[in-house]
């Protein structure tokens, strides 16, 4: 999320999105900490389902941005690593 944060940060879809997961991720978090606490919003939600939800997620926002095709967006447009990857 940080190098997310430092590349994409010039744009508004980029802060959108960046700002919209961090959200989310913060959520989760509480959402599986609560159920520690007796505050149960699912049976299944622990600490490792967030952890595998976050990095999915994360994943999904890297490839939504680096799929931009604008240079002020994207600094890795015409990179064939960011194909690649």
């Amino acid at each position: 999320m940080g190098f997310q944060f430092y590349w994409f940060w010039g744009c508004g879809l980029g802060k959108f999105t960046l700002i919209v997961s961090c959200v989310f991720y913060v959520f989760f978090y509480f959402a599986a900490l609560a159920r520690m606490c007796d505050i149960v919003l699912r049976d299944n939600f622990n600490i490792f389902v967030v952890s595998l939800v976050v990095t999915y997620l994360t994943y999904l926002s890297w490839t939504a941005l680096a799929s931009q095709p604008g240079e002020t967006c994207n600094p890795f447009h015409l990179s064939g690593v960011n194909t690649f990857m």
